[in-house]
């Protein structure tokens, strides 16, 4: 069985598969389309960008009566509270893509239809979240779902998350304070590909988050109320990558700091899809 539902940027949730109160059906743009620059070399083509589209998804809400008008207004309300994540499960899999709500048509009869265009700010994602031995990171990032997929690591001072996605996805590299010039090195199927370092003290309840989910990305250290108290960007290390994006297979972050001590570690994965 599928199923769709909405989140807004208020905590709201907004059931579209509720048979009898407001029903989303006829769902177009599901799939996947990309974006291809070519450049012409001789009788050949090479290509110079490939890269998702934005997709655009549309479909229809159905009201029934009684109540139908007020179930709209409601339902346009809730869409203003932006961004909106479109919650889609087939087949047991949760899978995630934030956007706004563009256009909403309606037109009455026996119910009241509303037609929807759902453009998408991200690719479709699943939420992964792995915690390091003996990790017990408090006050991170707050979600009103909870993660169905989790990873705990059997090594000190390391996370893993295995993608199972051919595309490069974003994440959120938590490491728990005390910390001393902390250290970050990303493998993927053992092998290094990218590491980070900043040049700064990180007390005791303080946390450095490096992520890549937003853009821009950035290095920021929080207390331990979830308040931002310093941007760590500039105290970073640019001759390293810095930024972490999982691909495809197993990805093992480890982190070290100048004291030797044993490090709290989390990542939060989004994992990239181009189809679902």
């Amino acid at each position: 069985m599928r199923t769709f539902s909405l989140l807004n940027a208020d905590g709201e949730a907004y059931d579209l598969t509720d048979n009898g109160a407001s029903f989303f059906y006829g769902v177009d743009g599901l799939g996947t389309e990309n974006t291809v620059e070519h450049q012409q070399v001789g009788n050949d083509y090479v290509i110079l960008t490939d890269l998702l589209s934005q997709s655009e998804i549309t479909g229809s809400v159905k009201f029934w009566n009684p109540g139908a008008q007020k179930q709209y207004r409601e339902f346009v309300r809730f869409c203003q509270s932006k961004p909106l994540t479109l919650v889609y499960t087939a087949d047991g899999t949760e899978f995630r893509k934030k956007g706004t709500v563009t256009k909403i048509e309606y037109s009455e009869g026996e119910s009241l239809r509303a037609t929807i265009t759902f453009a998408g700010l991200t690719p479709y994602y699943r939420e992964l979240r792995s915690d390091s031995e003996k990790s017990s990171i408090e006050n991170g990032k707050k979600y009103s779902f909870m993660y169905p997929y989790r990873y705990e690591s059997a090594l000190a001072n390391t996370v893993v998350i295995e993608s199972d996605s051919g595309i490069e996805s974003p994440c959120r590299l938590i490491i728990k304070g005390p910390l001393t010039n902390p250290r970050w090195v990303h493998y993927v199927n053992n092998v290094e590909c990218c590491s980070g370092k900043i040049i700064a003290e990180i007390p005791k309840g303080h946390r450095l988050v490096i992520d890549t989910t937003t853009v821009p990305y950035n290095i920021k250290e929080y207390n331990s109320q979830g308040e931002e108290v310093a941007d760590r960007y500039q105290a970073s290390d640019f001759g390293t990558q810095r930024f972490i994006l999982l691909r495809h297979g197993n990805n093992r972050i480890t982190v070290t700091e100048d004291n030797g001590e044993e490090i709290e570690i989390r990542v939060e994965g989004r994992i990239y899809y181009a189809s679902v």
